[in-house]
């Protein structure tokens, strides 16, 4: 998946993290090497353990951890039970554990970014019943549009509230309700 390599802040992570904006779209099928990646971290892609109860489950991914307190704060309060990662391998694995209903994540992560988190989560899992909602923290459209063309369900700039948060997630989930 090539494109321009984004880099982010430092915090939490020595070195900073990063997220290549990739070219690819929702419809590219896998490459060969993006399945032997994917497989690297989760093994083949299998259908995960049932749920426990009806409680929804999201998944917070954000190398910074204040950052991953707010957002696990935000969506613990509108009822979802919250797991949390510090970067897109990590992310990929809680996701292949458990039945997820939403992922909230920022793009620009070490080990794997989010663009490739949301990649594998789509294309090698095949899931499009997860809800993913992606947070950045440029002001360039084109982060934006790559995260929606992978197929990210939603994108909401930084700065934000807990209110914000949850506020784009009921509205995604009355949009997958609806069949939008």
């Amino acid at each position: 998946m090539a494109g321009e390599i984004i880099l982010g802040s430092q915090v939490g992570v020595g070195g900073g993290a990063q997220a290549i904006r990739p070219t690819a779209r929702l419809e590219t099928p896998l490459s060969d090497e993006e399945k032997a990646f994917y497989a690297g971290i989760v093994g083949e892609p299998q259908a995960p353990p049932a749920r426990e109860d009806n409680t929804p489950v999201g998944l917070v991914v954000d190398n910074d951890p204040r950052l991953r307190g707010i957002m696990k704060e935000s969506l613990v309060g509108i009822g979802l039970r919250v797991f949390e990662a510090k970067d897109g391998a990590t992310a990929l694995k809680e996701y292949a554990s458990r039945m997820t209903d939403l992922i909230l994540l920022d793009l620009i992560l070490p080990v794997m970014d989010g663009y490739k988190l949301i990649r594998g989560i789509r294309s090698y899992f095949g899931d499009a019943r997860a809800v993913v909602c992606c947070v950045g923290d440029t002001q360039d459209d084109r982060d934006e549009v790559a995260a929606l063309n992978l197929g990210a369900d939603n994108f909401m700039m930084k700065p934000y509230t807990l209110d914000r948060i949850r506020a784009h997630v009921r509205s995604v989930f009355r949009a997958k309700k609806s069949g939008l």
